[in-house]
Formats: C-alpha cells, sequence, structure tokens
C-alpha cells in the first residue's frame, strides 16, 4: 500500500467516524452529542445534559466518558431501560475498580501472611469485575456507534 492509498483510506475512515459519531469539541473542552452536552466535572466524573429551549437539562453523572455518550444516545432515542442499564454498568465498574485500587494499596502494606492473601483474592476478583463491566461497556458503546 502506497501512501496515497493510505492517506485516502485514513480519510474515508474519518468521514465515517463524523457520520456514524457526530461529536463537537467545545471550546471549554466539554464534547456535545446532538443537542446533549458532556462535561467533565471536578471529581473527575462526567455529567450528560440536555440543551432544550435555551435551558439546560441535567439528567444524570457518570464515571466514564464512554459510558455518558452510550447514554446520550439512549436518552436521545428514549430507550430508557438501555439507559438505566448503562447507568447500572457504569456504576458496577467504578465500585468494583474503586475497591480493586483499595485492596491492591491493602495487599501491599500489609504484613500478616493471611491478610495479604485475603486481600490480594479481593484485588483479583473486585479487578476481574471492573475488567468485565469496562468490556460490557466497550461492547454496548461499539454496537450503539456503528
Amino acid at each position: 500500500m502506497t501512501i496515497k492509498q493510505a492517506a485516502k483510506k485514513l480519510e474515508k475512515f474519518l468521514e465515517d467516524v463524523d457520520d456514524i459519531m457526530p461529536l463537537t469539541l467545545l471550546s471549554d473542552g466539554n464534547v456535545a452529542y446532538k443537542n446533549y452536552v458532556i462535561e467533565k466535572n471536578k471529581d473527575a466524573t462526567w455529567s450528560l445534559s440536555r440543551i432544550q429551549n435555551q435551558s439546560k437539562i441535567f439528567i444524570e453523572v457518570f464515571n466514564l466518558k464512554s459510558s455518558t455518550l452510550l447514554a446520550a444516545k439512549q436518552h436521545r432515542h428514549d430507550q430508557i431501560m438501555d439507559l438505566h442499564r448503562i447507568c447500572d454498568l457504569d456504576q458496577r465498574y467504578w465500585s468494583n475498580h474503586i475497591d480493586s485500587v483499595h485492596f491492591k494499596e491493602r495487599y501491599k502494606h500489609t504484613k500478616d501472611e493471611v491478610k495479604r492473601d485475603i486481600f490480594l483474592w479481593r484485588y483479583e476478583q473486585t479487578r476481574d469485575r471492573a475488567d468485565y463491566y469496562k468490556k460490557e461497556i466497550t461492547q454496548a458503546f461499539n454496537q450503539a456507534f456503528r
């Protein structure tokens, strides 16, 4: 493949991305999808709001940006059950991720062998669950935007 062919292929891909996922990067660093605004909060979460009749209507707070984008698409198409599913997956992912970070630190700093084994087991369990929920969110995102 020559450089010109690769450039044409990349241009076609970028055109397809705009059709599939029409996102707009705003000047303040937020992202807009159709009439929804995704804002990063001070606590590293993402807020989803809808712009309607010159006012901003708050919808939900998410921990992952991809979950927020997916929720915006679900809300736009009035798929409330899918929206609640995404909220639930996002919350489950985040709680298991935080727990895995906590148990990893406890494992590193504990001298007692029995407690170390328990913390290691809990760390592995919560890490695996967090990975599972993140894969579920990724899969749902890919299905929604393809």
